[in-house]
């Protein structure tokens, strides 16, 4: 039941960083991560078009599997 709980008060965090920071992946200094930008901008550049799909898919894997985890 621990475990559990730990897994579901990680993944909030997570998803909460994600939405605070407009999508981008941020460490422990407060910069956004090289691969953890997700943001709509970046997303629809062209020099990301290739990988559009996918990052949107990482958004929302990460928004339902937090979804799922917390019951929220």
């Amino acid at each position: 039941m621990q475990l559990k709980q730990l897994i579901a008060k990680t993944m909030n965090n997570f998803c909460v960083g994600l939405l605070d920071n407009g999508y981008n992946f941020v460490d422990a200094t407060g910069y956004g991560t090289t691969w953890g930008k997700l943001n709509r901008d970046f997303i629809n550049s062209d020099f990301t078009l290739e990988d559009s799909q996918l990052k949107t898919l990482e958004i929302l894997m990460s928004l339902k599997v937090c979804s799922y985890v917390t019951g929220e």
